[in-house]
């Protein structure tokens, strides 16, 4: 395949930057401003941020058609509006189809679903340097890497083509590869704790005021959000908001003796995606360098790094491997693992492989979707109604019949209300909980 023509100038060759999040967040602050011409320091001040994060985020409103920027000011496009307007209403399906008919007229995105339909499953990553490679751009830092293909996924994956979910793009709908996918090691103990003392403080954050509270760039963050997630520190709801577990409070409990916090934390590994490369690092030999512990896990994750890369990962990693006790320090650059805490590694990994427990972050998922779909306030009803039938239904992709139940639940929801007979609604939402339930396996979590 020959390499296409550069063309700088040929808004189809914007890679995107930021995920759809994002777009949506500042497309919304221009629509309720009621302007469609909105100065970029304005546009920063609605939205709590540096005109340099505005900046972050225009390329990819242009490539998506949606807004266009000239002479210091922000324009939202008809396509702009008209999405807008869809998503004030709650009218997914006209928004997705203008970002799919965006995503048409881009040579990048539409390379990017050329990758996915060719290996059905992608990472973030992956993307990124296809990305690169392809259109000849000078990416060195793996998380560009990783924020220019998530990016992508994310747009892809709202235009109604794959499955995005936590830097995984899916051709079909998939819980276990996502579930058990490894990321690298973007940050060290110290700095998780500091992370949750900070999410601790909020009920449920954006990546935004995060970032501004830990003093970092979003990009930073998100890679560091993104490895807590996979450690079960930290969940991701479907709106891009996350919020700390019941497990990363426990973490930082002032109460909690540091033996219990130490033993947390291992059994917080071993019972996370990074469990298998942990075994086999741990058992591979009695003593660990930083360069043998990077070249470890440069080839347990399947990842090409250079040796700068894995010295900087290798760090990290080793002061999780030290939080957890599962080695201690010889001298200046040796470490040893623990026989101990070696054979309590290894009888945590067989019993996770013995009885895997149910994905907590799931449950609650489908629960408060389930909730909002129940609760019907008396104002904006078919707002919140579809809000968590969407939700809901995203959830459960795996499970298409439970799609066509939640299908006439909305019928039974529209026929309650042009009757005002809500106990058709309540019958119905009723055999719906249940089902949800039987399905999953969820009756022995209720109180």
């Amino acid at each position: 395949m020959k390499n296409p023509k550069k063309n700088d100038g040929n808004k189809k060759m914007i890679v995107p930057y930021v995920v759809m999040d994002r777009v949506i967040e500042t497309i919304q602050a221009l629509y309720k401003e009621g302007s469609r011409e909105t100065e970029l320091q304005k546009v920063a001040d609605l939205l709590g941020c540096k005109v340099s994060n505005i900046n972050n985020v225009t390329p990819t409103l242009t490539v998506l058609g949606l807004a266009e920027t000239k002479n210091g000011k922000l324009t939202l496009t008809t396509d702009g509006m008209a999405f807008a307007e869809a998503h004030s209403a709650s009218q997914e399906e006209k928004c997705k189809k203008i970002i799919k008919k965006a995503l048409e007229t881009s040579e990048v995105l539409t390379f990017v679903r050329s990758l996915l339909e060719a290996k059905s499953q992608l990472s973030g990553e992956e993307i990124g340097r296809a990305l690169s490679e392809r259109f000849n751009k000078k990416w060195k830092d793996v998380r560009s890497y990783r924020a220019y293909g998530n990016s992508c996924a994310s747009i892809i994956s709202y235009a109604g083509i794959g499955f995005y979910d936590r830097g995984m793009l899916s051709l079909n709908p998939t819980t276990q590869a996502v579930t058990g996918s490894i990321y690298s090691p973007e940050i060290g103990y110290n700095a998780i704790i500091g992370l949750l003392k900070v999410l601790n403080a909020f009920d449920r954050a954006k990546i935004s005021d995060i970032s501004k509270r830990l003093g970092k760039d979003e990009k930073t963050t998100w890679a560091r959000l993104t490895v807590c997630t996979k450690l079960n520190l930290v969940t991701k709801e479907i709106q891009g908001v996350y919020s700390i577990t019941d497990f990363g409070r426990k973490l930082i409990d002032p109460t909690a003796s540091s033996t219990a916090k130490t033993n947390m934390f291992r059994d917080c590994l071993m019972s996370s995606s990074y469990g298998d490369v942990i075994k086999k690092i741990a058992a591979s030999a009695n003593e660990i360098t930083i360069d043998s512990l990077g070249d470890a896990l440069s080839y347990q994750l399947r990842r090409e790094w250079s040796t700068q890369t894995k010295k900087l990962y290798s760090k990290k990693f080793l002061t999780w491997l030290s939080a957890a006790e599962i080695i201690t320090k010889i001298d200046k650059s040796h470490y040893r693992v623990r026989n101990n805490n070696l054979e309590t590694v290894q009888m945590a990994e067989s019993n996770r492989e013995e009885a895997k427990s149910p994905d907590c972050n799931f449950i609650f998922a489908v629960g408060r979707a389930i909730g909002t779909i129940e609760s019907l306030s008396a104002q904006d009803k078919n707002k919140v109604f579809n809000d968590g039938l969407s939700e809901l239904k995203l959830l459960l992709g795996d499970h298409k019949d439970l799609h066509m139940m939640l299908d006439m639940l909305q019928k039974n929801y529209e026929l309650s209300v042009s009757s005002k007979n809500q106990s058709i609604f309540e019958t119905n939402m009723n055999f719906v909980r249940q089902k949800i339930k039987d399905r999953l396996n969820l009756s022995v979590q209720e109180n």
